[in-house]
Order: structure tokens, then sequence, then C-alpha cells
């Protein structure tokens, strides 16, 4: 198993390098970024970010489902691995992969995915996390300059140049100090600079290094099989990919020399008998061929080339050969063949060590080294034996016996590469084309052209939201495609299907309004929804919260199963960007419409607590439609502070309903509104300047708290308990004591601000004015009596 590790900051080719060297060595390319950019992306359309919602969003990571589909790299819950790549998600990702749960939940999914098969994985922390023991090890970098003009050149960002450069170096800084999960380069990695290389040059240069670290890890299989001849003969292969490999094949290169055995002459068929074909080359006799040397027998006067082996044989014939002439000719062929690097013909006859021997003709075999038989990996050699295909010639030599080695891997290259350049020629935008479903990746399917690839996009096969590109093409299968876009200079070709048909968006408004119930069939259950196919190619969302108008649905599949098909009304809708939302409770009565109507304010009900907190109780009135008691709602008079110590859950309890707010879907009840306010019967009975008796209940620094009738609480401040010219406040508490009952004046009583503020001053002081006036009154008619008599009374009464 081979685990291949590529990290490095984002921008520096890591995906395209990865996906080159996975397609190379024929392993399944996995990117861990996405996997932390599908958490990200399920918590953007979860409103988990703003703000942060940790727990969730670790549960989400936890409960993440991917997989590695026919080498590709498949996540539940993610339409298109493309959707991961936006400015909002970019905005987010950090951040989320930040948070040390989530990256370990990552980390044990990138392990089990590649667990059996190996593979190709890149990310940040690839190499010092996740597999730090894989000898196969690499850190890429470049400029955050050049990282930049890169992301603006393909477009997939929004943001100008110069912004783009400013945010690579924030998320570099946010990647290097995050406390796990660094960006930073792991013990043993090697460092590859790719400001100033091509993605095809990196990929080889990786390649190059995985094939010398694989050779010294098992150097002494490779110099035992370094030791043997390329003879096919001895059923050994060369590798001319292995540096060594290449220096004992160089021992083979030497300066090809005929075979002489005689002289190469033409001649005239003459005579044809039912053994034997008579030439004559010129000399005084005849020369003979066995018929079974023709693979088509001539006709008289045809030439036929021959060796002459012996001028006159016992019986007086001249001994030739036309085999060893075809053998000559043959090989001239051959030597201007390698000389003119043109391809040959041949037949894979059987697999030998290292590779397959090759049928040539003429008595000639060559060696077909496997890693040079296919563009491919070889890995199944049964469809090979047998078929006849060209090659060409890698190398030719003889020293006592013929050397041929062949690949046609070179020859499939080259073909491609003509036929590429043709295609471009002859082909533009627009064109429909036929090819072959080659290969899938995460973001598409490459087709083949006729020799190369062109690629068809997950975003381009259909009008819909596409998950998984098999869902809309076979590997094998010949489809038919459009040309949308020929880059000339890269020689690159991107294809579509949904382009050979009309865009279902375009006439959206023809058929669809707000407020129409359509019929869809539902595709996809989410934790924030459910999506709903009303045709191909549009797709709509019933968020969780448009799915009951009462019931707290946790998860779509409460109510809805993933391939049903389900009415829905149109809520809203973006053309522009192919948004569609839906809601399943608006094809219901809303029972909060016609609420006041069935529990009018004022209401007396009964009904048992469902639940109950500190602060008030919860009751339910009728399915999904629940009350709730505030503590202050409660008493009048007492102060709440626990309401969990009066009630119990269960317990039945009478109550009205005091208010309704139908926007915000609430309903509060009250249980001292079943009773008159005592408040306002004591303003009733004693309004402000009447006296009223009260009942001490404790003092405070600032004066002493009385209870009035009712249960309702007073307040005497210290400056209303006496007549400071007659004595003093701390008097008057000092004689007072709690429990005692005393009458005072109301000075204030405000039942809205639940106010009550007494004075035994003022009682008194009009206590007093009642006595003068009644001494003024009995006085009227008699002896005069002043003011001044009653004061020098009244004192002398005090001295006594």
């Amino acid at each position: 198993m081979m685990i291949i590790a590529i990290d490095g900051p984002a921008g520096v080719g890591k995906s395209t390098v990865a996906r080159c060297i996975a397609e190379r060595l024929h392993l399944p390319h996995v990117n861990s970024g996405d996997l932390y950019r599908a958490v990200t992306y399920l918590a953007i359309m979860a409103q988990y970010l703003s703000p942060l919602r940790e727990e969730a969003i670790i549960l989400l990571a936890r409960d993440l489902t991917c997989r590695i589909v026919e080498g590709v790299l498949d996540i539940d819950g993610i339409p298109s691995l493309s959707e991961l790549h936006t400015d909002q998600v970019d905005r987010w990702v950090a951040q989320v992969s930040s948070l040390p749960e989530v990256r370990n939940h990552v980390t044990e999914k990138l392990r089990t995915l590649v667990r059996e098969s190996g593979g190709v994985v890149e990310g940040r922390d690839i190499g010092t996390v996740v597999f730090p023991d894989t000898p196969y090890k690499f850190f890429l970098d470049a400029t955050p300059e050049e990282r930049a003009r890169r992301r603006f050149l393909q477009g997939t960002s929004s943001l100008p140049y110069e912004e783009l450069v400013k945010e690579i170096r924030r998320r570099d800084e946010i990647d290097r100090n995050k406390p796990l999960g660094a960006l930073k380069q792991a013990p043993g990695a090697v460092y590859i600079d790719t400001s100033d290389l091509t993605s095809e040059a990196v990929c080889e240069k990786v390649i190059q290094i995985i094939r010398q670290i694989s050779e010294n890890r098992s150097r002494t299989d490779m110099m035992n099989h370094q030791n043997s001849t390329l003879d096919p003969q001895m059923n050994t292969s060369p590798d001319p990919s292995v540096p060594e490999q290449e220096e004992l094949q160089e021992i083979y290169l030497k300066t090809l020399e005929e075979v002489e055995e005689g002289s190469l002459v033409e001649g005239t068929v003459i005579e044809i008998n039912k053994d034997y074909v008579y030439l004559d080359v010129g000399y005084k006799s005849e020369g003979q061929v066995p018929i079974s040397d023709f693979d088509t027998l001539p006709k008289v006067g045809d030439t036929v080339p021959v060796v002459i082996l012996r001028k006159e044989t016992a019986d007086g014939h001249i001994l030739v050969s036309k085999k060893k002439a075809d053998q000559r000719l043959f090989w001239k062929t051959l030597k201007d063949a390698f000389q003119e690097k043109k391809p040959i013909e041949g037949k894979i006859v059987r697999e030998i060590k290292g590779g397959f021997e090759v049928d040539l003709g003429h008595g000639f075999s060559g060696f077909l080294p496997r890693s040079q038989t296919d563009i491919e990996r070889v890995e199944d050699v049964s469809p090979y034996i047998g078929l006849e295909t060209r090659f060409l010639i890698e190398r030719l030599f003889s020293n006592r016996k013929v050397n041929i080695v062949l690949s046609r891997r070179r020859w499939l290259e080259e073909e491609r590469e003509r036929k590429r350049t043709e295609f471009f020629e002859t082909r533009k935008e627009g064109d429909i084309v036929e090819g072959v479903v080659k290969s899938f990746a995460p973001f598409g399917a490459f087709i083949d052209l006729g020799g190369f690839d062109g690629l068809l996009h997950l975003q381009d096969m259909s009008w819909g939201r596409a998950v998984r590109p098999k869902d809309y093409v076979k590997k094998g299968e010949k489809v038919r495609v459009k040309i949308i876009k020929m880059d000339r200079e890269q020689q690159k070709v991107n294809l579509s299907l949904k382009a050979l048909k009309e865009d279902p968006w375009t006439h959206f408004e023809e058929r669809y309004h707000r407020g129409d119930v359509v019929e869809g069939v539902v595709t996809k259950l989410m934790p924030f929804g459910a999506f709903v196919e009303i045709e191909e190619g549009i797709e709509g969302l019933v968020h969780i919260s448009e799915m009951s108008w009462v019931k707290t649905i946790e998860h779509p599949k409460e109510v809805l199963k993933r391939g049903a098909r389900i009415q829905a009304k149109i809520l809203d809708y973006d053309i522009e960007e192919r948004r569609l939302s839906l809601g399943i409770r608006q094809l219901q009565a809303n029972p909060w419409e016609t609420l006041h109507e069935r529990y009018p304010v004022g209401m007396r009900l009964t009904r048992p607590i469902t639940q109950i907190f500190p602060h008030g109780a919860v009751v339910e009135l009728e399915e999904g439609i629940e009350a709730f008691l505030p503590a202050e709602n409660i008493s009048w008079t007492e102060r709440v502070e626990d309401v969990t110590t009066l009630f119990q859950p269960g317990q039945e309890i009478e109550f009205c309903i005091t208010r309704i707010d139908k926007k915000r879907r609430r309903i509060q009840i009250g249980i001292k509104q079943l009773s008159e306010d005592p408040w306002k019967a004591l303003a009733k009975a004693f309004p402000e300047g009447s006296e009223i008796e009260t009942k001490i209940l404790r003092k405070e620094p600032q004066g002493i708290v009385v209870e009035v009738q009712g249960g309702i609480e007073g307040f005497i401040p210290n400056r209303q308990l006496c007549d400071p010219a007659v004595e003093t406040p701390e008097n008057v508490r000092d004689r007072l004591k709690e429990g005692d009952t005393i009458r005072a004046l109301v000075l204030e009583l405000k039942p809205s601000k639940r106010r009550l503020i007494l004075s035994i001053r003022e009682k008194e002081r009009k206590e007093q004015e009642r006595e003068l006036s009644k001494y003024l009154h009995e006085g009227e008619g008699e002896t005069t009596f002043s003011i001044a008599d009653l004061l020098s009374s009244s004192q002398e009464d005090e001295s006594e």
C-alpha cells in the first residue's frame, strides 16, 4: 500500500499535481481540504457560523460520510465538490478547520479512506499529522503573488488580484499559527517551489522521486533484477524509468551490424511444382525454394529475394534461402524504423518476466516492458495478450542474438499528440463531438476524444444539482458532447452534456409563479431541510422551518423520505442564483391565524404543566401550540424567585390567556389575572391623603416596611416617621416593633408602579389641624381665645 502525502499552502497547485500523480500511479486522490470545506459548506447551509456554534459544527464533522468510489472522493450532502470553492466557504474554512475536534474527526476519516487501498492525499498537515510515517512526503510551495495570480486567472474568486494577495497572506498566517494541524514542512518531506514550474513539470519531478524512494526501499531486489539480461528469451525486463536500469540498458546501445551469410539477390520464378518454386538467380543452375516458405504463392515471372547459401550442391542446384532474405530485408526495415522513429507492427503473444514478448514477424521477437505497454498502468494483462498493434523501437542491437526493446506507450503518446493537434486545427467551440468515457474525478469525467482527453466537468453534466459523475455517464460509454471551451495554447478542451439541452431555468417564469403548488421528488435529506426536484434541472429546498406550523422538527426524515413524491408551494425563487424555496406547511391551514378565535384574551383554561423553569412554566393548549406562564404573572403581591418551588411537571393549573403574538407565535398566560388587582382595589378604597391601618413587617436603613390590606407592602421613609421639631426618627424607630399596628397617611399610591408611600408625620399633622380647627370652632361667640393661649396651654400640659 502506497500513501503519498502532498502538503503545502493554498494555491500552489497541490490538487492539480496530486490528481496527475494519482492518475499516473493509478491511486485514489483525496483532498483533505474538501472534507474541511464540506463541513464548512454544511455549517453555512445550517446557519451555524454567525454566531459560531462550535458543538453543532463538531457534530457535522463527526457525522460526515465519505467514501472512495472508483478512485473518486464522494461526500454525502455535497451536491458537487466544485461548490466547496466559493468566497463564502473560503471566508470560514480556516476558522472551522481550526477547531481541534473537527480536525480529529477529519484526520480519522482520511486515515480510514486510504487505509487499505492507499492513495495520494493532499492538504496542510498530511505529512505532519495524518500520515507522518509514510516515506512519500512532499511539501509544495509558491510565493503569495504567484498563488494569487493563479487563482485570479482560474476565475474561481470574485476578489481583485490585490485583495487575493491579502487574503492568501491572511490565510497563511492563520494556518501557520493553528494550535492543531499548523502549516509546516514535515520532517523528511521533499520541498518543491512551484512558482516557476508548470504542474506537469512538478508532477514528473515528484514521480521520479517516488520511484527513487521505492527503489531505495527495495534495492536488493532491484539489483538482482538489474544484473539480469534484457534478452527476452531469458525472461527479464528492463524498466527505463529507473536510473540504474537506464545505465544497464546503455550496455546494449551498440552499433548494429548486419548479419552477412551470403549475397542477397533477386531471383525470377521460372517454374512451380507441388514442392518447390524454381528461381533463375543468374547462375548456370537454378535455385529452389520450398513452397512452405511462401505465405502467398508467387506466379511465373515474379521476382523473389533470396540469400545464396551455397553456389552449387552435390545435385547441381544452388542452395538459396528465402527466409534468410526476408529476415535480412526485415532487419533493414527495423533499422530504418529505429533510426527514423517510425512505428512498426507486431502482435503481443505472451507475458514474460517484466513485460511481454511481441511477434514482429519473419522470426523476430521484441521485448515490451510492462511500463511501456500502455499510457495507463497495466493491472490486468489479459486484454493485451493477442493484441495486434503498433510500437516504436526503443533499443535495437545485434551481438550473437538480436535484441529489440519496444514501446507501445510512446507510440500511443505520439499518436495522441498527433490527434490532439489535428483536433485543435479542425474543431471549434460549439461543435458536437463523440468520445468515450475514460475515467472519473471528483469534479467530473475525462472523455477520450481519440487518444487525448477532454474534461466533462460535473457542473456541465446536468442543469440540475449534479452530485456524482457516474450518475450521468458510465465508464466505457460512448457519448455525444458539445465543445464549450478550447484553450489552443494549453491544448485543453472543456465539454458539456447539458449544453445539448435547453436550460430549464430559461423559461421558469413562464411555467411557475410564487404561490404555485408543484409536485416533485425528494432527492436528498439534510439536517437543515430537504431538496425536491420538480423537474430535471430544477431543484428546490424545503427548509426545516417550512415543514410544519406548530411541530418542532429536529430532522426532515421525521416527515419526509428520500424518493417520495410530494406536493409543495413555491415561496420564492432567484433565477440568476438558480435557487428555489419551497414549503409544505403552506398546504395546510395555519392554526395561528384563528388562534385568537379559539383562545381569546381573558379565556379561563385548565391544563397540565409540560415544562418548568425557574423563570416560568409551559403548558400545551393543543398539539404543537404551547403557552408560557412567566413568574411575574403568578401573584399580584408576592415576588416569585423560582417557579420550580411552586409547581411540578404534570400538575394541572388554572389560568387565563393574557396575550397572543401571532407574528412571533407566542402566547402568554397568567394566574394572578384570575382575580382583581389588589393594588387597584386599594387605590379605590384609600386614595392619596386618606388614613390606613398598617402592620410593621421589618425595619430597613431608609425606613420601615409595613403591610396593608390585601397583603400589599408599603414604605414609611424615616423622614415621615415624625416631626423632627418634636421627636427624632431614631426614637420613633426604637419605640416601634415588628408586628405593631399603626395608622399612617397615604402620601403616594401608584398601582401601575406597585408603589405605596405612607407617612405617620403627615397623619399627626392632620390630626393637629383637626384639633386646632375644633378649638377654633368651639370658641366662636364666647370669650376671646387666641392661638397663643392655646399654645401656652399646650406647653403647660407638656411641662406637667
